[in-house]
């Protein structure tokens, strides 16, 4: 009652930093942040898919403008996951780059606050495709969780605005491996 579903935020954030700070981040993915810190710089109301495009945020009028920040720029989808099954489920996120040199991205999903995910990849002289995976098995009841998934990219964001994406799929109780999550068990309380 009160969610809008098959909806997320997405929220940007610009962060200053130093040129040796960038240049450490770009050569170490684990320099990178792991989550927002203050306020979003901008945010807009998105219908909910299953690849979240780093460059999403390029396409929406109201934040298009943050390419060009003078700054460490992230995204983050903000809102909820509905949870159907009891028991263990395994949750994996996909971080994807395409076949460009990029630099350092981190794709990082918590559950109601809680790191279930963290997927690092150092694609500074890499011009082939490329995923980095990380997973974990949480037990979950039925319900909403607070959701968020949370990536950054230092480097050539030109590149990663077109390149890098990730993926979340789970795998509840019962089933085999994790698959994509259908869009209408995210939502928002607008």
């Amino acid at each position: 009652v009160g969610y809008q579903m098959e909806a997320l935020y997405l929220d940007v954030f610009t962060k200053a930093v130093s040129k040796d700070e960038l240049d450490a981040m770009d050569n170490d993915p684990t320099k990178l942040p792991d989550g927002p810190s203050g306020v979003p710089s901008g945010s807009a109301l998105i219908k909910s898919s299953g690849i979240f495009n780093y460059g999403a945020f390029t396409k929406e009028a109201a934040l298009s403008s943050f390419a060009d920040a003078d700054a460490l720029v992230s995204v983050q989808w903000f809102g909820v996951l509905e949870i159907q099954k009891a028991g263990p489920h395994t949750i994996s996120i996909q971080l994807k780059k395409g076949n460009d040199n990029v630099g350092a991205c981190r794709s990082v999903l918590r559950l109601s606050g809680t790191v279930v995910a963290d997927a690092r990849g150092d694609y500074d002289y890499e011009y082939s495709e490329q995923v980095d995976v990380a997973q974990s098995t949480q037990e979950l009841a039925p319900g909403l969780y607070d959701f968020s998934l949370w990536t950054t990219c230092a480097g050539r964001r030109d590149n990663a605005i077109k390149l890098v994406s990730t993926e979340v799929a789970i795998a509840a109780p019962g089933e085999r491996a994790p698959k994509p999550i259908a869009p209408e068990r995210f939502g928002v309380q607008p």
